[in-house]
């Protein structure tokens, strides 16, 4: 048997470290590309792709990994010059970076203790929707002592006795719950599914048979008892887009003003209007006005409550709901698509990521000590089967995959200890645990490729503001001559100071115009014209350039006076009282753009010579698979 003699902790750690390791093993696939002598495998490159297609949540064709391709070679270019630099061999540098890889290693030092039933338990729970309600008293179970926790247990108890005497749970929990919300809802928390409550409250309502109440049970909050109301089948997730109006909390005027509106805005859609271009020009949510409102795939328990509940209730792909009320506004939903939970292989590594963060602590280190016990085939030696009397410190303590292991501070330690099968165990756990991490790269690819990105990161940040967004800060005099000699592009456009009406009806805007001319504001005309169902006006008050407003566009020469337009069906009627020249806007008006403008040029000029110091080469056998892979 080969044996190790190790004189400080961290050394038996590095030396397991290397013991266990292994020949490293040829890679599946190939090299995707090379930059300067920077490999890049193929894997790790759809990693990094699909990562990024992931913020845009689109469906990418070849253009798009192309054009991804072209940007992360110049993005390894960057990290290259970097390095080359030295700004990864900095103290603080390689200390951020090791705090960063001691939490990244969390996750998955604990995915390698969670049981395969574990797993499948969660997926069969994906497949039901619980209706529970609670009752909740707080209590910080780590810190409050037995007595106080007893307490709280058997006041829980007497809650629950109450209840199988014949009190509704609503009033037992209006009356009790420490939750605030128990006041409005008396502790219903609706329907919910796996991964949407804190672990052992899930366990215990999914536990729990419809029309009981479970015993106490705890979690980070306190105690709670569950009742549970409903199981059903789990109604999986919907793809749907939305038009809003908002509506300030307490504005009544602005609250029917938007409701008559979203009524003919829906009116309009029944008619047969279009969906995208009535989101384009009436939506008031920022966040999915530009894509015809559709927002990401959704569950039970993700969005508000009424605008759920309609949500899953239209049938109909493209069907669109009536107004729908939420604390937001007023909304329109249209229903994209429907589907159900996916099969267990394809959503068993997003199961295992969530069970990770849901373990509790102590089942955690059982299972972890298990496993690693079993990967590495740890026995203790035969001076551990006298562990208590052992007088020769001298001697191996366990081996590992047939290893002798030595320490000599375990040895001090144990020679102090009155409890060395503790001390023992606790080296063990350590040891293993360090052995482990040194393995995750090769176990986990993400936790490689996560580790790699965080690196680049970081490198990128410091070389790119070293190279340009510090430099063009600091070069002032650089800024100017920029600003003199891109003057056109910093031009502003011809404005005109006007008021328009805008209507379908000419009649209508005939009507509007004459009221107008009496005196009557804007926000007046549009509150009389549009009292009904109908949109009928529009109102334009303000500086606008043709750009601004479209209907603008049909006159070449515009000059103070009043013009009779039409724009996508609306008929116009625009006084222009002023004529606002174009004129390149001072330095001071346009800093910011021009800083940003002189940045890139600084950025494009450093890539211009980074691509002769660091040539790219790409395998386009590779590129192929990578087609097959993400298409």
């Amino acid at each position: 048997m080969k044996s190790l003699r190790l004189t400080l902790f961290t050394a038996v750690i590095l030396s397991a470290c290397q013991t266990f390791q292994g020949g490293k093993t040829s890679p599946e696939q190939g090299d995707m590309l090379v930059v300067g002598e920077k490999r890049v495998s193929t894997p790790a490159f759809v990693y990094a792709f699909e990562k990024s297609n992931r913020i845009t949540e689109q469906d990418p064709d070849k253009q798009q990994v192309n054009e991804y391709l072209d940007s992360y070679i110049d993005f390894q270019r960057k990290v290259l010059a970097g390095q080359a630099e030295g700004i990864d061999t900095t103290k603080a540098f390689q200390k951020e970076y090791q705090q960063y890889l001691d939490q990244l290693a969390k996750p998955y030092l604990m995915a390698s203790r969670l049981e395969d039933t574990l797993l499948t338990d969660a997926y069969q729970r994906m497949q039901q929707e619980v209706r529970a309600s609670h009752i909740l008293l707080r209590i910080d179970p780590s810190k409050a002592s037995p007595a106080d926790t007893l307490k709280v247990y058997n006041r829980l108890l007497a809650i629950k006795k109450e209840f199988d005497e014949g009190k509704s749970f609503e009033y037992l929990a209006r009356n009790n719950s420490e939750d605030p919300s128990a006041k409005v809802n008396a502790g219903d928390l609706g329907y919910f599914s796996a991964f949407q409550m804190v672990y052992p409250f899930e366990l215990a309502a999914f536990n729990t048979p419809v029309g009981e109440v479970s015993d106490p049970v705890k979690s980070q909050f306190g105690y709670h008892l569950i009742y549970v109301r409903d199981k059903r089948a789990a109604q999986g997730k919907v793809k749907a887009a939305h038009l809003m109006l908002r509506v300030e909390r307490g504005d009544s005027i602005g609250a029917e003003a938007a409701f008559q509106k979203i009524n003919s805005l829906k009116k309009m859609l029944d008619n047969g209007e279009d969906w995208a271009p009535l989101v384009k020009e009436f939506s008031e949510d920022p966040g999915s006005k530009g894509s015809d409102g559709e927002l990401p795939w959704f569950g039970r328990g993700r969005m508000v409550p009424e605008f759920e509940q309609a949500a899953f209730e239209l049938e109909e792909e493209g069907e669109i709901s009536d107004p729908v009320r939420t604390a937001y506004g007023w909304h329109l939903i249209k229903l994209i698509d429907r589907k159900g939970v996916a099969p267990f292989e394809e959503v068993k590594p997003e199961i295992e990521r969530k069970m990770r963060r849901v373990l509790a602590d102590g089942e955690r280190k059982e299972l972890l000590i298990k496993k690693l016990t079993a990967k590495y085939n740890v026995e203790p030696t035969a001076a551990l089967d006298s562990l208590n009397q052992l007088k020769d410190f001298n001697r191996a303590f366990v081996t590992i995959n047939e290893q002798a292991v030595y320490s000599s501070i375990l040895s001090a330690k144990l020679q102090k200890a009155s409890n060395k099968e503790g001390v023992y165990k606790n080296w063990l756990s350590d040891t293993l645990k360090v052995i482990e991490k040194a393995q995750l790269g090769e176990e986990f690819p993400e936790y490689k490729f996560l580790a790699q990105e965080y690196h680049d990161g970081m490198v990128l940040f410091e070389v790119m503001e070293d190279k340009v967004w510090g430099k063009a800060s600091k070069d002032s005099l650089g800024l100017q001559g920029y600003y003199a000699a891109h003057k056109e592009k910093y031009k502003t456009e011809e404005e005109y100071q006007l008021v328009a009406l805008g209507a379908r009806d000419t009649a209508k805007l005939a009507l509007a115009k004459a009221d107008f001319e009496r005196g009557k504001t804007g926000k007046e005309l549009e509150k009389s014209f549009n009292e009904g169902a109908e949109l009928n006006l529009q109102v334009k008050e303000g500086a606008y350039s043709k750009t601004d407003f479209a209907a603008l566009s049909s006159v070449k020469k515009m000059g103070v006076g009043e013009y009779e337009l039409e724009s996508d069906g609306w008929n116009w009627w625009v006084k222009v009282t002023e004529v606002i020249p174009a004129m390149v806007q001072p330095l001071d008006s346009c800093r910011l753009k021009v800083l940003n403008d002189y940045q890139e040029a600084l950025e494009k000029a450093w890539l211009k010579s980074l691509k002769k110091e660091y040539p790219a080469k790409v395998n386009k056998g590779e590129l192929q698979k990578v087609y097959q892979e993400v298409l």
